[in-house]
């Protein structure tokens, strides 16, 4: 006999695996006031301004990589986390794409 799934049953079909990055974006401050969902904007907005080819799923994957890249966790007080440093951020690593694309190894 087949029965309905109870409620319980049915939100934990409706659950994924957890993504913290998400809530995070929203929660976490730099001491500037920043969010990282605003610096993590910032960062693939300049990708996208630079390379209109890249999707903003593919722009957001490579600001998350650069600031994975930083090696240090977002809102860390030796860093600028503004907008402005954002943008500086995103054109650093667009000058490493510069390197790549000329084909050149220095």
């Amino acid at each position: 006999m087949n029965r309905l799934p109870t409620p319980a049953e049915w939100d934990a079909k409706k659950v994924g695996p957890r993504q913290e990055i998400s809530w995070q974006a929203e929660v976490l401050k730099s001491p500037e006031g920043t969010n990282l969902s605003t610096f993590l904007t910032a960062i693939a907005r300049r990708f996208g301004h630079r390379d209109l080819s890249l999707s903003k799923h593919e722009s957001y994957k490579l600001a998350l990589d650069a600031v994975k890249g930083m090696g240090v966790p977002f809102g860390h007080p030796d860093y600028d986390w503004s907008r402005a440093s954002a943008i500086d951020i995103a054109d650093e690593e667009m000058t490493y794409w510069d390197e790549c694309a000329d084909g050149s190894n220095s």
